[in-house]
């Protein structure tokens, strides 16, 4: 008679690895619907998967492809992603992928330059853009809620990274306009519209100070639609009338956010969203200092902004 476990190996029931009888083709397919930390997985199960899951086919959707931005050179999507990767900025969970526009880091050292003349010292970024390279956390949702223990502890890493207190606790306790921890930042912010996440870009890269408010008060900052984008406006349209004769082109330059560098902006930062979440990580109004930090996350990117809130003199 047959031994009854001729087929078997040392007694134990051979398993079937339904995945080796599919083509590299269906398998392409499966991992192309898989979330970025499914297909972070998919090189610890076999040598096979760990070829495949490295394709280009597989990374190019989370390789973030933008107007204007600098992505590292790599042969592979993939590589390009790991060096995206090990570049970021860890929020929780997520990474954080500063600034990918160059045009907006040139534009912003300039205006830092001409500021710390009129200031005497250099001031921080006025404006950093981080690409949101795994949304994992409901900002836009659930980014103000303090009962939501999951985001008090996430708002508070980009408190503790962000944050900024200029003021001190007075005697009989903490001031309401302290913003001093996550708690506190997500109960002084706010859900923000298209309209004002993209104003409060402009405010810090168009500070009244270069833009010439001082000589004509008059003068009124570019004004924007309720989808973010600028409006024609006849104040603006000769620019020469922002600088006076005598200034040369270069610093004229460097005090104006052009439309392709803000647009750029906008498609990264808006696109296709709809919900935006502003967190006020201290108050100009009330700090011993003339700027005020904001951070609005988006969908898809994070833009800190350090405000001029009131004129250097």
């Amino acid at each position: 008679m047959e031994d009854s476990d001729s087929h078997s190996v040392s007694g134990t029931e051979r398993k079937l690895d339904c995945s080796s009888t599919l083509p590299n083709e269906i398998l392409d397919k499966i991992f192309l619907e898989l979330p970025l930390y499914d297909v972070m997985k998919l090189n610890l199960v076999c040598k096979r998967w760990n070829l495949l899951s490295r394709s280009n086919s597989v990374w190019q959707k989370f390789v973030p492809k933008y107007p204007g931005i600098h992505l590292p050179e790599a042969e592979t999507q993939y590589a390009i992603f790991r060096k995206l990767w090990m570049s970021s900025l860890q929020i929780g969970t997520e990474r954080w992928f500063p600034n990918p526009l160059p045009d907006l880091v040139d534009y912003d050292t300039a205006l830092r330059e001409e500021e710390s003349k009129e200031s005497g010292e250099m001031v921080e970024s006025k404006c950093v853009l981080y690409l949101r390279l795994n949304p994992v956390y409901p900002f836009t949702t659930d980014g103000v809620n303090t009962d939501d223990s999951v985001m008090v502890e996430t708002v508070q890493v980009i408190f503790d990274e962000f944050g900024h207190i200029d003021v001190e606790e007075d005697e009989d306790g903490v001031d309401d306009h302290i913003i001093y921890d996550a708690k506190s930042t997500m109960m002084q912010s706010d859900l923000a519209s298209k309209k004002f996440s993209m104003e409060l870009v402009i405010n810090c890269l168009e500070s009244q100070n270069f833009l010439e408010f001082k000589k004509n008060p008059k003068r009124e900052y570019p004004k924007l639609d309720e989808e973010g984008y600028r409006v024609n406006n006849p104040q603006l349209e000769d620019y020469q009338s922002f600088v006076d004769e005598s200034e040369n082109e270069s610093r004229e330059k460097k005090t104006r956010l052009d439309d392709k560098l803000f647009n750029e902006i906008r498609t990264i930062h808006i696109g296709k969203n709809n919900n935006f979440v502003c967190y006020f990580l201290n108050d100009g109004c009330y700090c011993d200092t003339s700027y005020a930090r904001r951070l609005l996350v988006s969908d898809t990117s994070a833009v800190y902004c350090v405000e001029l809130y009131g004129d250097i003199d």
